[in-house]
């Protein structure tokens, strides 16, 4: 799931037309901090993914944005609260981050959300029966595969063979969710990670990089992940230098954690 940041989509140097464009096309963000720009999700009782793109996330309003999420966490048997649970915590490191850094403001920039799709607790207490309401509270359209990327993120592909290649485009992946019943998924997962840095350099704002790299080699480790549920910072093409906190960023976490530890209490 990539979920874009921040009160806003435009960085300080757009123009008017762009502003315009930008508020317009994503109302929300003002206003909750936070975008869903599309989704990938495993089901595991028919095998298949279900696919929403970046229309479905505009569709959100305050009310529905709670079960938009949700739907990324549901593999059509089970909401997967281990996986929020281990979300929410990666989110609030973060969120810890962003409160201690005076260096850089990020615009446009999202989280990526990824999760083994394949659960190995069907039965045990880290999920609950499907939530039968939750798809008709929320705008469905899974006939159109292509999800708004920023146009910065570099693309990470898996394929049902268990290859794993890199590139840059506008679509998401297919799979999105690292799984496939018939390959070794944890090798799969390692090899992707190992392959994918933490963000590109080829699209990054050019000026900060040196910034940017120092800045996030001060990261604590722990925001590596544990591999099975993994939450990363992905496009980096509109940071610019600060002296203050990143509110707008700041504001957007705590919003999305709410969002998340609301449906983890459901």
């Amino acid at each position: 799931m990539d979920v874009k940041i921040g009160q806003k989509s435009y960085d300080p140097y757009a123009s008017e037309e762009k502003i315009k464009q930008q508020i317009s096309k994503y109302p929300l963000m003002e206003e909750i901090g936070f975008l869903v720009l599309g989704m990938r999700v495993y089901h595991v009782h028919t095998g298949s993914y279900e696919t929403q793109n970046q229309h479905y996330g505009r569709g959100l309003t305050k009310e529905t944005i709670k079960d938009g999420v949700a739907r990324f966490f549901h593999n059509g048997f089970a909401l997967r609260k281990d996986a929020i649970a281990v979300s929410i915590q990666k989110v609030k490191e973060i969120l810890h981050w962003f409160e201690n850094q005076k260096q850089l403001n990020f615009y446009a920039s999202s989280l990526l959300f990824v999760y083994d799709g394949w659960s190995p607790c069907l039965n045990d207490g880290c999920l609950v029966e499907k939530n039968k309401g939750a798809e008709d509270q929320v705008p469905s359209d899974s006939t159109d595969n292509t999800l708004e990327c920023n146009n910065n993120i570099h693309i990470i592909h898996a394929s049902e063979t268990g290859e794993v290649e890199t590139s840059d485009g506008k679509d998401f992946p297919n799979p999105y969710t690292f799984h496939n019943r018939h390959q070794n998924q944890f090798l799969l997962r390692d090899h992707l990670w190992k392959r994918s840095s933490c963000f590109s350099q080829k699209h990054l704002n050019g000026n900060v990089i040196p910034q940017l790299e120092k800045v996030f080699s001060q990261m604590p480790t722990s925001l590596l992940g544990n591999g099975e549920v993994e939450v990363r910072m992905i496009d980096f093409a509109h940071v610019f230098p600060s002296n203050a906190r990143d509110e707008g960023y700041i504001y957007g976490l705590k919003n999305l954690i709410a969002v998340l530890q609301n449906i983890l209490e459901t």
